[in-house]
């Protein structure tokens, strides 16, 4: 390979106390400066580690001996590193050479957009100023790729190789260890249409003050990609990918992001993203984001599935995800996903959002075992959906639990979901809060069904209302139903809404589920309580509240209901004081009454129902604790 390059070699010639070669050879780095500055020279190394060369060729090979290397490290260090559309740069790495850590020490970004070649060893690119990689740029590394506009890398403890500063410098036989900054206004990493891929199990690094990826990729198949920003990270039509080959045996790699805000959108292609998916027999991967501020994913999505497309013996889980961030928002049809569509398990997701999120626009979240800590969340928008499901599988559902301190609101058909379309039992949703308000609106639904056994539905809550055909439902389609247990604080609202636990098994003990409503204030029911059964028992609804208030225009046996079709009924049991209140509550008095006996209308029914009203002998609250 010929390759055009210029050396400058240092002698001495001394006139008097002034050495003229010196003065000489700083004039014309100066002359070289500007002529780079212009964008004429291509890459430069600056002289401190070896000879000064510009490197112009179309094809150029940086040659180990114009560094320093030291124990199975090789330093080179250059003014300038940029690389032309149909250029190629490419550093040999032989013999014992593990790694090759380059610096810019110039003053100007590096243009990458042509071919950057490492075919032996793992490459290290540093430019304090900025990298940007165009639509023709390529990658052909054999090993890991790190590139980073830091001031410097660390070389184990005690080794340090500096861009900013080049006579800080400590080299040492240590591997790379982490980059450094010296300020909080580090330069920009931009990928712009480029595809950079590395081969399998290798490892991709881009670390900088702020980080564009636009309509481009990164892809290290089974390996692990790191993204680190400072401030933002923008990952705009861009895949970030360490799905494993597919089909094969190896497991997916796994992904790290840190920022304050990130931003990952689809504009053209709602289906890129950020992925450790398998395909095979391997196990998907680990994704782990950090965001001090806010994540905003926007008609693009987070994915860790395991699927096959051409067979359903696909044995590998999905992979699991977690989130540390401020605040939180999925739209416009994005999607977190740990789904499996073969017989792997389907993988967990751990939420933690310290300000709050917002899931809208037909967005959802939907894995194995799901666990969201946040102090506000609004699920909004029909397909808007927290969701624990198997579509092909005879595994069990996972479950979903909910530790929200603040607010929770479904609104417009929004829903929690932890329901198995296969042969396995459903999952568990737990949701947790104190000083909380939780609110279902306009045909919300909180549910926990299968075809086999019905999972477990647990709220705990300061105030729960349920309005306009909203849903809290445990449900089997050929086994027992679930239990629905309801605990709040201080008041529960139904309206025009219902919470039903049905079984509609064929077998004797296929018993409905059992309904228990606690809460220290008032309970107003205008809506439905139904534990029914096919064949089974029909379940137990448990009603203990400071004070129950019923709809006027239903009537007992509309509004709750515990009746199997072939079996016993369920018991029905109300502990609630009785007394008029109607002058004192925020409702029409016409359409409400607090029911003084109910016995009557039980005997009237025939059938195996066991009714229970107990009247407490302790004083009630004084009227107005009821305008709460």
């Amino acid at each position: 390979m010929f390759t055009n390059y210029v050396y400058y070699y240092s002698f001495s010639i001394t006139f008097g106390d002034v050495n003229i070669m010196r003065i000489i050879n700083i004039i014309f780095l100066l002359a070289l400066m500007l002529f780079v500055s212009i964008g004429y020279a291509d890459v430069v190394l600056d002289g401190t580690l070896g000879p000064q060369i510009e490197l112009k060729n179309d094809m150029i090979t940086v040659e180990d001996e114009w560094g320093k290397q030291v124990g199975s490290n090789l330093f080179h260090s250059f003014l300038s590193f940029s690389i032309r559309e149909k250029q190629s740069v490419t550093f040999p790495g032989l013999n014992s050479i593990d790694n090759i850590i380059g610096r810019v020490t110039g003053k100007y970004r590096s243009n990458i957009d042509g071919t950057l070649s490492s075919p032996n060893a793992n490459l290290y690119l540093l430019n304090p100023n900025g990298v940007f990689f165009g639509k023709n740029s390529s990658l052909e590394v054999n090993g890991s790729f790190h590139v980073s506009t830091a001031d410097y890398i660390l070389l184990g403890k005690n080794g340090r190789f500096s861009a900013s500063h080049p006579d800080n410098s400590f080299l040492t036989i240590a591997p790379p260890e982490k980059f450094g900054f010296l300020n909080d206004n580090s330069a920009l990493i931009k990928i712009e249409g480029g595809h950079i891929t590395l081969s399998e199990k290798k490892e991709l690094s881009v670390v900088a003050g702020n980080v564009l990826i636009k309509d481009g990729s990164l892809n290290a198949p089974s390996g692990k990609i790191n993204i680190l920003a400072e401030n933002n990270i923008e990952i705009i039509d861009s895949n970030i990918s360490v799905d494993n080959v597919e089909n094969g045996n190896d497991n997916s790699g796994n992904i790290f992001i840190r920022t304050k805000h990130m931003v990952l959108k689809g504009i053209n292609q709602n289906e890129r993203g950020i992925s450790s998916n398998t395909s095979g027999h391997g196990n998907g991967g680990d994704i782990d984001i950090i965001t001090t501020e806010k994540l905003d994913i926007i008609k693009s999505g987070i994915s860790m599935v395991s699927y096959n497309e051409t067979n359903n013996e696909t044995k590998g889980n999905a992979g699991n995800l977690t989130l540390k961030v401020g605040q939180m928002t999925l739209t416009n049809g994005s999607s977190i996903n740990g789904s499996s569509y073969g017989v792997g398990n389907s993988g967990d997701i751990i939420v933690i959002a310290d300000k709050g999120i917002l899931i809208e626009e037909g967005s959802n979240i939907i894995s194995g075992n799901i666990r969201i800590s946040t102090p506000r969340m609004k699920i909004k928008g029909f397909e808007s959906t927290i969701e624990t499901s198997v579509s092909s599988s005879t595994g069990n559902v996972g479950n979903i639990r909910l530790d929200v301190h603040n607010l929770l609101t479904l609104d417009d058909h929004a829903s929690i979901n932890a329901t198995n379309s296969g042969d396995g039992d459903g999952g568990n949703i737990t949701i947790f809060g104190i000083n909380t308000d939780i609110k279902l609106q306009n045909g919300s639904r909180i549910s926990a069904g299968s075809t086999s056994n019905a999972g477990l539905i647990k709220i705990t809550t300061d105030k729960l209302s349920l309005d306009k055909k909203s849903v809290i439902s445990t449900y089997s389609l050929q086994a027992g139903g679930g239990n629905i247990e309801i605990n709040s604080k201080e008041n529960i609202y139904l309206f025009d809404s219902e919470i039903t636990a049905e079984a509609l098994g064929e077998k004797s003990k296929d018993k409905g589920g059992n309904i228990d409503i606690t809460t220290s204030g008032n309970f107003v029911l205008n809506g439905n309580l139904f534990a029914t059964a096919n064949e089974g028992n029909g379940g137990d609804i448990s009603i203990k509240a400071g004070h129950f208030i019923r709809s006027y225009n239903l009537s007992f046996d509309e509004m709750i209901n515990a009746e199997s079709d072939k079996s016993i009924d369920g018991e029905i049991e109300i502990d609630s004081p009785v007394q008029d209140v109607l002058s004192f509550i925020p409702i029409t008095a016409k359409d409400f009454f607090v029911e003084e006996t109910f016995a009557s209308r039980c005997l009237s029914r025939g059938k195996n129902l066991r009714f229970l009203m107990t009247t407490r002998t302790v004083p009630p609250p004084t009227p107005y604790d009821l305008r709460k």
